[in-house]
């Protein structure tokens, strides 16, 4: 959440992250199949972030969201540890 004005807009950037995941987690599994995962993993990653970035940071993973709040010392950690 260190993008400006995301703490105001927590629903959407949990949506975001959310449907981030989502996508991340159906390219893996699709390109799992293939030689090609690598490709199909870092274009949907470029995708969302495209998408997504100015609304959540563009990280896709619970982990590194709860590290960042934890980080820059949000006082709020509770949001994180609910998309965790």
């Amino acid at each position: 959440m260190e993008v400006p004005g995301a703490g105001r807009n927590k629903f959407f950037v949990l949506w975001s992250e959310m449907v981030g995941t989502a996508f991340l987690l159906v390219a893996v599994n699709w390109g799992g199949t293939s030689s090609h995962t690598p490709i199909c993993v870092g274009l949907t990653v470029a995708v969302m972030a495209q998408m997504f970035g100015a609304i959540s940071g563009g990280h896709f993973n619970p982990a590194v969201t709860v590290g960042m709040m934890i980080k820059h010392r949000h006082d709020d950690l509770s949001f994180g540890v609910v998309y965790g």
